[in-house]
């Protein structure tokens, strides 16, 4: 049976950016839950080639959820989808798998995108995780969709970036030239020692010498 609410995801030509359409199918207004945080996608291992063992463990099914992903849908944005509305975002599939894209996520290979919060494992499934808003409708809570994955490019970075190259020269000095350098800074902080005290001793004889030339003088009568 197919539900009111439509979910479709489709690569976009030679970059690494996916867009995803919800619809309603239904006849009657239904507010949905608009966030690109909830997509998250699963990706099968690839399979093994011919000729080669297979592991006795059985690999897992990679899964690439986004860091925001809301916990509800009460801090999530509202669109209200008349009937035979759509509506489309577009995401990056290495910002949704944290730059690390499995490695089943190769051309020719089938992934399953999901829109939605997490099913919890016991209870019953509550409207604050639901896809769509409304209490008289039934809560969905995970859409799903099988894509065959294209063509991908090589690249893995977010955007292109330029590199600047700086050269920078360093010198190093021996070490007799080091010892030589440091001796002359002592010799120039000794000599400059030598001159202030010297400065300050003849300041201070001085005093004395014009102090007893002034008494020598004959008082004005």
């Amino acid at each position: 049976m197919v539900g009111p609410l439509g979910f479709e995801v489709a690569p976009e030509a030679g970059s690494w950016r996916w867009r995803f359409v919800l619809s309603n199918r239904g006849d009657a207004p239904m507010p949905v839950v608009a966030d690109r945080r909830l997509v998250w996608v699963e990706v099968a291992p690839p399979a093994a080639p011919q000729g080669v063992r297979r592991p006795r463990r059985r690999a897992r099914v990679a899964r690439c959820v986004h860091d925001g992903r809301p916990a509800s849908n009460e801090a999530s944005p509202e669109v209200v989808l008349g009937a035979g509305d759509r509506y489309a975002e577009s995401f990056d599939l290495r910002d949704l798998c944290n730059l690390r894209v499995p490695a089943g996520a190769a051309e020719g290979a089938t992934v399953v995108f999901h829109y939605g919060f997490a099913v919890p494992r016991r209870g019953r499934t509550r409207l604050s995780r639901s896809v769509v808003r409304d209490e008289r409708a039934e809560s969905v809570n995970d859409l799903t969709a099988s894509v065959t994955v294209p063509a991908m490019p090589t690249a893995l970075a977010m955007s292109p970036m330029i590199t600047t190259t700086i050269m920078i020269s360093v010198s190093v000095m021996p070490r007799w030239a080091a010892r030589r350098a440091r001796r002359r800074e002592r010799r120039a902080a000794s000599r400059t020692d030598r001159r202030g005290a010297v400065e300050r001793g003849v300041f201070i004889r001085a005093v004395p010498r014009s102090m007893r030339a002034a008494e020598r003088l004959p008082a004005v009568p």
